[in-house]
């Protein structure tokens, strides 16, 4: 093999690749007439490895017999007129050569672009604390990685997909039970690769506190120091506690203790509230007698 410029006033025009003389003992030949020229194209010139391509070879012109080489870039050849040729990742010249029986050649190259496999990574992220329900939310599917484009398959507790895009706009519904949910993608991409991620979210059932009030002694002389307890059913925490004796005063503890220095009747109040909003009251009755 060996070069040849054709040059005009100075100037190279272009530069011809000459193949050696044992080009045409193991190239397949074509008997042609005129100029020689020849045009390469393939197809497809893009795509992820492993990538197959498939080459074409249009001889013009030439002297006799003209033979041909495909020089694939990547080291390897072949001699046919349309050849297929794997690829892995990287971007290749591949080159078609023609000699005739003159020894004049013909050069024509076509570009080849082929992107590492890669395999997706997906986290799911957005709006994932739990809580009282109703719930809703948003959450995005992060995808690291991978050969774009990608579908999405977002499902709840396994079921069927229930969105098919990037991002999942989600809401849980209100059952009056407590129950752990799990809201899960899948992410393929173009070339059939796959990634998932799973989280979950707890829905707590929206129950109203019930109470059940205790005070001792509820009778005797003044000044009288009572105890108090107050037992809560249900609600959702965190829950806040308001006692209202009657005479002015209050205890936000759960189990206060009061002296009441002036003889009379009191209701005493108690008001639990959850973290809702959801609240109940009870009443005891104090006698203070003199």
């Amino acid at each position: 093999m060996h070069r040849t410029e054709l040059a005009l006033a100075g100037l190279v025009l272009a530069t011809l690749l000459i193949p050696s003389a044992s080009l045409a003992q193991r190239s397949t030949p074509v008997t042609v007439i005129g100029q020689l020229r020849v045009v390469a194209s393939a197809t497809p010139l893009t795509g992820i490895e492993p990538h197959d391509v498939s080459f074409d070879t249009q001889v013009l012109g030439g002297s006799g017999t003209v033979a041909v080489e495909w020089r694939f870039g990547d080291g390897a050849t072949d001699t046919g007129l349309n050849p297929t040729h794997t690829y892995g990742a990287g971007v290749y010249q591949a080159t078609v050569i023609a000699i005739d029986d003159e020894g004049a050649t013909a050069v024509d190259t076509v570009e080849v672009q082929v992107a590492a496999d890669l395999v997706p990574q997906v986290r799911i992220a957005g709006d994932l604390s739990g809580g009282i329900e109703p719930l809703s939310g948003d959450l995005d599917a992060l995808v690291t990685s991978g050969n774009p484009p990608f579908g999405y398959s977002w499902s709840i507790d396994g079921g069927p997909p229930v969105a098919t895009t990037s991002g999942l706009s989600w809401a849980l519904p209100v059952t009056g039970s407590t129950l752990l949910y799990e809201l899960s993608v899948v992410v393929t991409d173009t070339d059939g690769d796959v990634a998932s991620d799973v989280v979950q979210i707890l829905s707590l059932a929206d129950t109203a506190p019930a109470l059940s009030v205790s005070a001792a002694p509820q009778v005797g002389s003044a000044p009288l120091s009572v105890g108090f307890s107050v037992g809560i059913l249900d609600g959702n925490p965190p829950l806040q506690v308001l006692w209202e004796f009657a005479d002015g005063t209050s205890s936000v503890l759960a189990s206060p203790s009061h002296v009441f220095a002036t003889p009379g009747t009191y209701d005493v109040i108690v008001r639990v509230t959850d973290a809702n909003g959801d609240s109940a009251t009870d009443t005891v009755a104090i006698s203070v007698t003199p």
